[in-house]
């Protein structure tokens, strides 16, 4: 009998060793799912921090393209008001670097912040993941020492009651096997249908998280953008109000400028005449003739070309200087001559000719690109543009 008693205490044994591996099994499952879902929501926060920091980027970019073109609309509009315009373009540009600063900053805030409130949720589920996985080995534990204490006490009456009752207890002890088997099972089914249900909460809190910091940067963006438009609409007042006045000043200088014009006219038509007659009285003198140089100039997107008809033997006297988007020709040359005459008389002739033509171009000219040639008695200058 004491040999049935230790093959029955043998496999009792092994049953609560397989119970011991099943549920260790299920906790590393559970470990392990709950590891993965960590994994996945850290994910799936930091795709939606990532999404949200473009979005916040692009309407950053979008807002800042509106005002730039605003500026620039502002800037056409204000040029015809001279001094005063450039200093209140240069403040709003100043305000509107401000505001983008500030914008920034307080998108990286609340960035941060919904970045903690994730990590303190994931803090909190980790938190009651663990205590339901406690409270599962507890309750795991207090079972199987329920049974075993049973165990003992069907031993104990098993070696009163003999064979008859061993038979009994196997019966019994294999009801009460199915029964927590069948209890664990329900246990489990209950802990995966809670982890979901929680699962599928924090899904659905973060949902309405994110669309209402979603419709507050919206809300900011639009109410920023109403007060931007209003203080337009009141420097446009200003300024119109400051281009009547200045308007007016200048229409009485104006005025007083054709008055004056047309006392300078009529002066300038007396010297005018006397002048024509001086002319007309030294027309036939060649010493007055007037001679020019006759540049020929070809633009093109990247260089200017420029060509002079200059004789071969003078093309050394042809300098050609730049400022800015102006090209300067100087051409300077002396003749000194003597001739003496039959009679004994001797004549001197010693002349200085400078020609200065001045040409400009639509765009600005580098100086240290020129390059000079000269063919058939043209002088050829190539100078890049800037």
């Amino acid at each position: 009998m004491s040999a049935g008693i230790r093959d029955i205490e043998r496999l009792n044994s092994r049953q609560l060793e397989n119970v011991k591996r099943r549920q260790d099994r299920e906790i590393k499952t559970l470990e392990n799912s709950h590891q993965n879902y960590k994994a996945e929501l850290k994910k799936t926060h930091d795709s939606e921090i990532v999404d949200i920091q473009d979005q916040n980027l692009r309407q950053i970019a979008n807002e800042n393209h509106k005002k730039e073109k605003v500026l620039e609309e502002m800037k056409a509009h204000l040029e015809n008001s001279q001094k005063l315009t450039d200093k209140e373009l240069k403040a709003l540009k100043n305000m509107t670097v401000e505001e983008r600063d500030k914008l920034h900053t307080k998108l990286v805030e609340e960035r941060l912040k919904v970045n903690e409130d994730h990590e303190l949720y994931l803090d909190e589920l980790n938190y009651r993941f663990q205590n339901k996985s406690k409270q599962v080995n507890q309750e795991g534990k207090s079972q199987i020492e329920d049974m075993t204490q049973n165990m003992r006490t069907n031993y104990s009456e098993q070696e009163a009651y003999y064979n008859n009752k061993i038979n009994q207890q196997k019966n019994q002890f294999n009801e009460t096997y199915s029964k927590e088997t069948n209890k664990q099972k329900t246990i489990k089914d209950q802990t995966e249908r809670q982890f979901k249900a929680d699962r599928l909460a924090t899904n659905q809190r973060q949902q309405i998280e994110i669309a209402k910091l979603t419709t507050t940067h919206t809300d900011a963006v639009k109410t920023r953008d109403t007060e931007f438009r209003k203080g337009l609409k009141e420097q446009d007042v200003f300024f119109e109000k400051k281009f009547e006045h200045n308007l007016g000043t200048h229409n009485e200088h104006l005025k007083n400028l054709d008055e004056v014009h047309d006392k300078v006219l009529v002066k300038m038509k007396t010297d005018l005449s006397k002048e024509l007659i001086a002319s007309q009285n030294r027309a036939n003198d060649p010493f007055y003739e007037f001679t020019e140089l006759k540049p020929r100039v070809n633009e093109y997107p990247d260089r200017v070309e420029i060509h002079v008809p200059v004789p071969e033997h003078a093309k050394q006297d042809l300098q050609i200087t730049f400022n800015g988007k102006e090209a300067i020709l100087n051409f300077n040359r002396r003749y000194n001559d003597s001739k003496k005459s039959e009679d004994g008389t001797v004549n001197k002739v010693n002349k200085i000719e400078t020609f200065n033509t001045r040409i400009q171009t639509g765009s600005y000219l580098d100086p240290k690109s020129v390059k000079g040639t000269y063919n058939d008695g043209i002088m050829s200058y190539v100078v890049k543009t800037t």
